[in-house]
């Protein structure tokens, strides 16, 4: 599907001669993605655009045989048949992904994990992980090592000039404020998030917490925060489009991603964009890349609320340690831009056809 996480990637690698074309199965952005604020995508760069029904390779890319292709595994049943005439014609090819997440399914999934490595290693240039956590997970699965290369997400550079959202701002008032940006869901920890906040600010009451994002609990997390006696002091923002984005990081001084989960974690890269302090989970594949523990933010394991609190505190005690984390952050998020990711790509495709 059209995914504002992956243009600004298209366009670097157009913008250095790449000769990209991106073609969408899913029909459009879905109803829940689009709740969360993205794009309906609709207005498609040129290079991209939807496959319509009954659609073949002939159809969908003309010239499909003189072209590398970038899959993105097997979740799909139509993608079962494309890579099948791409290892048929002896057309290059390469895997890209995050790492499975953690699942009953998984496990039931684990001869057609197995199945596709063996693909990979007999016919793919090679596989590209969306961080370290996806390569481990490509191992396990039985690929092999030397055709594997670490390509995560980036995001554009925001203006670090940008006005801060006048709702935060306000709501802010001037106090320390943690910021959440993505789907408020039990995946994302917004739980977690909720209590350990309760508990580092109980002695703490010029600090808040601002949630932004589409609330998928039904007002569960409303009244959670009523329970804990905390309301006052959370705002629920609702979802900001991605290009305003950044205006919601303007008027925060630390960005915590709790997430049970996440394969990447794309918001970390947002806010370290905006030289923001970062606090994240173990379980967030973006965590282990983009935060050097005690030098622009803190890792916690994904559930610990106490660990979370401890976290929380450090910046609360000290809060002039949020405008030195944000700094190394900026730092740290150059390695993760759109540029950067062109040449991950470019010196992983050129070493694996070398091979």
């Amino acid at each position: 599907m059209p995914n504002h996480y992956q243009s600004a990637f298209h366009a670097a690698l157009r913008a250095r001669g790449v000769d990209l074309v991106v073609r969408y199965y899913y029909p459009g952005v879905p109803t829940d993605r689009i709740a969360m604020g993205w794009e309906t995508g609709n207005a498609l760069p040129e290079g991209s655009k939807f496959l319509l029904d009954n659609w073949t390779l002939e159809t969908a890319i003309p010239d499909w045989k003189t072209r590398i292709h970038i899959m993105p595994g097997y979740g799909d049943r139509i993608l079962w048949p494309v890579l099948d005439a791409l290892i048929e014609s002896k057309t290059p090819w390469a895997h890209w992904s995050e790492p499975s997440r953690p699942s009953i399914r998984r496990l039931f999934n684990w001869a057609i994990k197995r199945r596709y490595a063996r693909k990979v290693n007999e016919h793919a240039l090679g596989a590209f992980g969306i961080g370290a956590a996806a390569l481990r997970d490509f191992v396990s699965w039985g690929m092999r090592r030397e055709k594997l290369a670490m390509l995560p997400y980036s995001a554009p550079q925001y203006d670090l000039n940008t006005p801060p959202d006048s709702a935060c701002q306000t709501f802010r008032n001037g106090q320390l404020a943690f910021l959440f940006a993505g789907s408020l869901c039990h995946r994302k920890g917004i739980d977690v998030l909720l209590k350990a906040f309760a508990k580092a600010t109980s002695e703490s009451r010029n600090v808040v917490l601002i949630l932004v994002g589409n609330d998928s609990s039904h007002g569960r997390y409303l009244a959670m925060a009523e329970d804990l006696k905390i309301s006052d002091r959370v705002l629920f923002r609702g979802p900001i489009s991605p290009e305003l984005l950044g205006s919601a990081f303007a008027a925060c001084d630390v960005f915590v991603l709790p997430s049970r989960f996440d394969g990447w974690g794309v918001a970390l890269n947002e806010a370290a964009l905006m030289g923001r302090a970062l606090i994240a989970t173990t379980s967030v594949g973006a965590a282990e890349h983009m935060i050097e523990p005690g030098q622009n933010g803190f890792r916690v394991h994904a559930g610990d609320v106490r660990g979370l609190q401890a976290a929380l505190q450090t910046y609360i005690l000290r809060p002039e340690l949020a405008h030195q984390h944000g700094e190394r952050s900026l730092r740290v998020s150059q390695f993760f831009t759109p540029s950067q990711n062109c040449l991950r790509f470019q010196q992983g495709i050129q070493t694996w056809r070398a091979m």
